[in-house]
């Protein structure tokens, strides 16, 4: 992966970002510990063409572009890469907006098209060309590398097929929950030592972990004094007594 520095950085529900400019890979600690391996992957890829999927391999904007480029550099990497695919997509957006259909259904195109061109299916033909037709009317995907761009309004019903027919390729998706702040840190920071090992991690990020480790073992230090503190006390007042 070709990021300049990696990052610790909270952002809601957003596993990753990347600064297009710098180079800088930020990750959320409070999301990427429960994702799946194959989530991981596909999701740094996606990052990476934010940097390199745009035209002449220059950095982009563009979702789509960039999940373009995942998709290049995902598929046929492990088993179901196609499903995966798309799975991905539909279970790390955080809401399933109007843009964020046309990324799911434009990655679900993209797999489709792959399964005729590269393996023969013909029952993904007939599916593909069901959906350009469908959605042909529509401004869902707009960039898209397969289906043309018109303006209309978007139908509620419209919006629900969508659902129901991504839903078809979707099993139990990953669930994102946060957990002990400090364990996601260690665990995040760990995770990034071992994906990108010529990438030094922020010392202002070590900084702040090795204080809060630091804080935490002072706290259990000054417990345990004053435990021993007032079992001095309670022995010295019961010998006194007892004189």
């Amino acid at each position: 992966m070709e990021f300049s520095e990696v990052y610790l950085k909270r952002m809601g529900a957003n596993p990753a970002q990347v600064d297009r400019e710098t180079g800088e890979l930020f990750i959320n600690p409070d999301v990427w510990p429960f994702l799946p391996e194959s989530f991981k992957t596909w999701i740094l890829l996606h990052e990476e063409g934010h940097l390199k999927g745009g035209e002449g391999g220059n950095p982009t904007a563009n979702e789509i572009l960039a999940d373009k480029y995942a998709f290049d550099h995902y598929v046929g990497t492990e088993k179901e890469s196609l499903r995966k695919s798309v799975l991905i997509l539909h279970e790390t957006l955080p809401k399933h907006s109007p843009d964020q259909w046309k990324r799911i259904i434009t990655m679900y195109a993209r797999a489709l098209d792959y399964d005729y061109k590269r393996y023969g299916n013909k029952q993904a033909l007939q599916e593909l060309e069901s959906v350009r037709k469908d959605l042909k009317p529509y401004d869902l995907v707009p960039s898209s590398p397969i289906f043309p761009s018109k303006k209309s309004n978007l139908a509620p019903m419209i919006i629900a097929g969508i659902m129901g027919l991504v839903s078809t390729l979707v099993g139990a998706g990953a669930k994102i929950h946060s957990d002990n702040v400090t364990r996601n840190y260690n665990q995040t920071a760990a995770e990034i030592g071992e994906l990108q090992s010529q990438t030094a991690i922020s010392n202002q990020m070590a900084g702040d972990l090795l204080s809060e480790n630091n804080t935490v073992a002072g706290v259990s230090i000054y417990g345990v004094l004053i435990f021993f503190a007032l079992i001095s006390l309670a022995v010295y007042l019961y010998l006194k007594k007892r004189r």
